[in-house]
């Protein structure tokens, strides 16, 4: 019997320890991955930091609880039930903040110009939501982030456009079918015998550092194509990893079942 006794013991320390590591790894995911879409130009902006905020809080959140089942190893089947039922909201918080992202940045994508390397972008292309909230706050929020980081942005058109290449080919050059003639990287010439566009960008386009065609809808295609981008990419992080931390919380309860059964006489397995 006191064999029996430490062997259930030890397997629910076991479990324990396989929830304390499956916690600590989505905490630093969800931490790292709310960090990074805080430190980016679109994403980091009054209206979409809520989402890198939010996971670096439910990171936290998780962080503690791991550190807690810590400091409650030695009671493992008091720590166990606790971790599940603080967890479980977290981990569906998560669920949901994936599928909220992946459902408002789905859409979008640019065409490529043949002959050379970057896309154009269109506004009507992106989710309503992601619309709205750039039609609603561009003057006031997202305007002046591209503007604050135009030197990042616009740096001899970032190096090729080696760097946030949506909002460098909306938001520092003219659109293609404008087809003004370029000097240089920074200056734009409208071509002698075009003076009505059909494209109103072209006529917004100004080689003013502080212009350019930083007003012209290209730029909120390409400000929309940098966040959407970046917010899908999280979404389906997110899911994954929610996905796979209830699958092994699920199979970490069915072991810990089957244990319990052993330690009280029976030899049948639950279900492994």
């Amino acid at each position: 019997m006191v064999r029996s006794k430490k062997l259930n013991l030890n397997g629910e320390q076991l479990s324990l320890s396989f929830v304390i590591i499956l916690e600590f790894c989505t905490s630093i995911v969800a931490i790292c991955s709310g960090g990074s879409l805080l430190n980016h130009i679109s994403s980091g902006c009054t209206g979409f930091r809520f989402l890198g905020i939010t996971l670096m809080v439910i990171g936290a959140a998780l962080l503690i609880l791991s550190f807690t089942n810590c400091l409650l190893y030695r009671k493992p089947e008091i720590s166990i039930a606790k971790s599940i039922c603080c967890s479980v909201p977290l981990i569906l918080a998560l669920l949901g903040l994936g599928i909220f992202a992946l459902a408002v940045s789905s859409k979008g994508g640019g065409k490529l110009i043949p002959g050379q390397s970057y896309k154009e972008y269109r506004v009507e292309s992106y989710s309503k939501w992601m619309q709205n909230k750039v039609k609603k706050n561009w003057d006031n929020y997202y305007k002046k982030a591209v503007v604050d980081n135009k030197g990042l942005v616009c740096n001899e058109l970032a190096d090729l456009l080696g760097i946030d290449p949506a909002l460098t080919s909306g938001c520092c050059k003219t659109p293609e079918e404008c087809n003004f003639n370029n000097t240089n990287p920074k200056v734009w010439v409208k071509p002698a015998n075009n003076g009505n566009y059909s494209e109103d960008d072209c006529n917004r386009w100004d080689n003013d550092p502080n212009t350019l065609c930083f007003n012209c809808r290209s730029c909120k295609a390409g400000f929309l194509e940098d966040v959407t981008s970046h917010w899908f990419t999280t979404g389906i992080g997110l899911v994954l990893i929610a996905g796979i931390q209830m699958l092994m919380g699920i199979l970490c309860c069915i072991f810990s079942a089957n244990l319990s059964l052993h330690h009280q006489g029976n030899r049948q397995p639950l279900l492994l």
